[in-house]
């Protein structure tokens, strides 16, 4: 994977709903799951952050709400050789998001094509970062991911703004699969605060 240092700054716009609605809030697995939206995705030749592009289609009749944070994470398997990439949050393109004031959500509207946005980090160290020509379908998340997405998502959400935050995020998935900090480092940069950051992550 080549070298990168993460700059994780994102502006979100949010859109507040005042009006009281009762379309549920649907979590994104659920939705690929039942049928009821697909996904397509494609690299951006970044390791961690707003770095996974795509669109998602509503198949249904009628509006839907999709959280914004994926609690479980969702696996994005690549078609190449590249990374495979664990999404933690998405949004609309540029970052967009609508919230009612209890929950952030993005809005698809029956039989369209959104374009959308993934934070997303890097499941492979070996790997090269993925390319806008490798697609992502979605999979099963390996059993040794599935507790550091949870923990990625509680601290991305604590740590709003903080432009090391990403960093921190793919140090503790790389180090919770047993990477060593020297194997790390010869493929990505960081300070020994992210590392140190990193470890209260693991903790959590």
């Amino acid at each position: 994977m080549r070298k990168v240092i993460v700059v994780f700054v994102i502006a979100f716009s949010t859109v507040n709903l005042f009006a009281q609605t009762v379309t549920p809030v649907l979590e994104l697995n659920d939705a690929i799951n039942n049928g009821q939206v697909t996904l397509t995705a494609n690299g951006s030749g970044g390791s961690s952050g707003m770095v996974i592009n795509g669109f998602l289609q509503n198949l249904t009749s009628g509006e839907l709400r999709i959280n914004v944070i994926i609690d479980r994470g969702i696996y994005l398997i690549n078609s190449g050789s590249g990374q495979n990439m664990v999404g933690t949050q998405i949004y609309h393109s540029g970052g967009r998001y609508f919230s009612d004031g209890s929950q952030e959500f993005i809005i698809l509207q029956p039989r369209v094509n959104v374009e959308v946005s993934f934070m997303a980090f890097c499941a492979d160290l070996e790997r090269d970062n993925p390319s806008s020509g490798e697609s992502f379908s979605t999979g099963a998340m390996p059993p040794e991911i599935r507790t550091i997405a949870a923990k990625i998502n509680r601290y991305m959400r604590e740590h709003p703004g903080n432009e090391n935050a990403g960093i921190v995020a793919q140090l503790a998935l790389w180090r919770s699969q047993n990477k060593t900090r020297t194997e790390i480092a010869e493929h990505f940069r960081f300070t020994h605060d992210d590392w140190d950051s990193a470890g209260v992550l693991l903790s959590y």
